[in-house]
C-alpha cells in the first residue's frame, strides 16, 4: 500500500463571464449540482436488454440545467428559463466550461486506461495467488 497523501480544497473555481455586457460568475459544480446533472442524464437514458443505451429522449435538457445550477448573477443562480432563452451555442460553451472546471464527463486518455487495466490485472493476480474466497464460493455451489 502506498503512503501517498492527498490535498484538497473546498474552494470552488469561479470564472468571470460577460454576457451582453453584464457580469456573471460561472462556478464549479457543487456536489449537489453535479448529482442533479448526472441524474438528469440517467433519467433521460433508456437502456435496452443488453444494458446499452437505445434512447436519449430529453437528454438535451441536462446541459441547460447544469448551466442554471452553476451560473450566478448578483450571487443568485440564473433561472433555467433564462438559460433556455439564450442561443444554443452560448449554452453549449457555458456547459463545456462548467464540465471542464468541475471535471464532469471526463474522458480517460489511453495512458490512464492502460494504467487502470494494469492495476486491475495486478489485483486479479494477487487474488489468484491468495485464493479468492468469492471464487471458491461459486465453485462450491456448482452442480455437476
Amino acid at each position: 500500500m502506498s503512503n501517498e497523501s492527498f490535498e484538497f480544497s473546498t474552494k470552488s473555481i469561479i470564472v468571470p463571464v460577460d454576457i451582453d455586457g453584464e457580469a456573471y460568475e460561472l462556478r464549479e459544480a457543487s456536489g449537489e449540482a453535479a448529482v442533479r446533472y448526472q441524474n438528469s442524464q440517467f433519467e433521460h437514458t433508456q437502456l435496452g436488454p443488453e444494458g446499452k443505451p437505445i434512447s436519449l429522449r430529453g437528454m438535451a435538457n441536462s446541459e441547460p440545467l447544469l448551466v442554471s445550477l452553476c451560473l450566478f448573477k448578483d450571487e443568485k443562480p440564473v433561472p433555467l428559463k433564462t438559460i433556455t432563452s439564450w442561443p444554443a451555442k452560448l449554452q453549449r460553451k457555458l456547459a463545456a466550461k462548467i464540465k471542464e472546471i468541475s471535471e464532469l464527463d471526463v474522458v480517460a486518455d489511453m495512458k490512464t486506461l492502460i494504467k487502470q487495466r494494469d492495476d486491475l490485472n495486478k489485483q486479479i493476480e494477487q487474488l489468484e495467488k491468495e485464493g479468492d474466497p468469492a471464487k471458491n464460493e461459486l465453485e462450491d455451489t456448482t452442480i455437476g
